[in-house]
């Protein structure tokens, strides 16, 4: 885990995204890789991509999905890393 849950996370200009039917595609223009999410993956992205720090995405996800929060903290990092990784986002460093 490379960033602080204080961070926010930003989209460069070189990730698209496209959503359809409740599911989404993303593509990096720089490095030509492509990332499929799933309507939860889907939903992290749109959340992360709102809220002013990933905590405020973890809250706002906690009370739409009924799971404890170890495990959507963990699943939320998980995917912040994976997005990190395929350089599809940035991180602000609060």
């Amino acid at each position: 885990m490379n960033f602080s849950p204080n961070n926010k996370i930003t989209i460069p200009d070189t990730t698209l995204f496209q959503e359809l039917d409740g599911e989404c595609v993303l593509l990096n223009l720089a490095n030509e890789s492509y990332y499929g999410l799933n309507q939860t993956g889907t939903r992290m992205w749109a959340v992360l991509a709102k809220s002013n720090s990933i905590t405020n995405a973890l809250s706002v996800l906690s009370e739409e999905y009924d799971i404890d929060e170890k495990t959507l903290s963990s699943d939320l990092y998980q995917f912040i890393d994976e997005l990190l990784e395929n350089q599809m986002v940035e991180i602000v460093v609060a």
